[in-house]
């Protein structure tokens, strides 16, 4: 069992039952911690550990994910390396991953880059491993090797945010290169993601350069939510809220059960836009039945408010 002043610490659930705890309640779990007892909790976790049965290999890694998740990453790694029979996992491209996150964030750059190099060869179509091996190549300077990666990464997955956004970060500053070296890369890769970060470093960008740059790639096919919900933002700021309310339409007539309620609340936005009052009242109560369970609070508040908005509604001669 472990030492009793450790039971009242946040944790994940499954460290609190691992360690012989009843669940932490919701007061518990939101109590601020010091350093203090930041310290304290990480001294008493290792003098635990011994005195702990070992958990299965999968428990394992959920174990170094929360500890990771509690800003405890040199506890993660510390958890693995008291199993050493348990991390010999060579199928396991969490355990990897998540050993190579905590490392990162410990500054192990060598235990991080071989945990990378073991994931990425098991799942050589998940993005993370390229994404992190771009950032510990540039962090140390190694610029050529940071490119190749990213290289390897855009083939295999073109569309990976932050993949996208850790190669921007490493470019040289001054004058138009960044978006020149950004807009090569996306027309080499085809890449939308690539092509939304080119309009934000555009030097001449205007409120319509991202709708320009997206509408090809709607007109190719591409259906993908996220790259939908991009675009209807790109629309949307440009003004064209006649074209957001016609691709949502098409696109949840077709698909509906495939989207989440971010889609709808773009093209509510759009309705809001041209005053299309009764619209609006329509699709607020579907977007309200349809997605109640995952509307954010503040999203509600704001509909409400766009709703009740008479001084709106007037302008556009929709007040009933």
């Amino acid at each position: 069992m472990a030492p009793c002043n450790l039971e009242t610490y946040p944790k994940g659930p499954k460290l609190q039952t691992w360690l012989g705890y009843e669940a932490l309640s919701v007061e518990a779990q939101s109590q601020r911690i010091t350093e203090a007892e930041k310290s304290d909790f990480c001294r008493n976790f290792k003098a635990c550990l011994d005195q702990q049965v070992a958990p299965e290999a999968g428990l394992l890694v959920d174990l170094m994910d929360e500890l990771v998740a509690m800003d405890l990453p040199m506890m993660a790694l510390i958890l693995l390396d008291s199993y050493p029979d348990l991390a010999i996992d060579p199928s396991s491209f969490r355990r990897y991953h998540v050993e190579a996150t905590a490392s990162l964030l410990c500054g192990e750059d060598s235990r991080a880059e071989r945990a990378l190099l073991l994931a990425r060869d098991l799942l050589p179509e998940e993005p993370a491993p390229y994404t992190n091996l771009v950032q510990l190549y540039a962090n140390q300077g190694a610029q050529e090797t940071a490119l190749e990666w990213f290289r390897a990464g855009a083939q295999i997955c073109p569309n990976h945010f932050p993949l996208w956004e850790v190669y921007a970060s490493m470019l040289p500053e001054g004058a138009d290169a960044p978006f020149d070296l950004v807009l090569a890369a996306a027309r080499e890769f085809s890449s939308w993601v690539g092509y939304s970060l080119a309009a934000e470093l555009d030097p001449h960008r205007n409120s319509q350069t991202l709708a320009l740059y997206l509408d090809p790639f709607y007109k190719q096919g591409e259906r993908e939510e996220a790259f939908l919900l991009e675009y209807t933002g790109a629309l949307g700021a440009a003004g064209d809220f006649d074209r957001v309310l016609k691709v949502v339409q098409l696109e949840l007539a077709q698909n509906r059960g495939n989207y989440s309620w971010q889609l709808l609340w773009h093209s509510l936005q759009a309705s809001y836009a041209l005053g299309h009052r009764a619209e609006f009242e329509l699709k607020s109560k579907v977007f309200l039945t349809e997605y109640e369970a995952s509307i954010p609070a503040h999203i509600e508040g704001e509909l409400r408010a766009m709703s009740q908005d008479e001084e709106h509604w007037g302008e556009t001669g929709q007040k009933v």
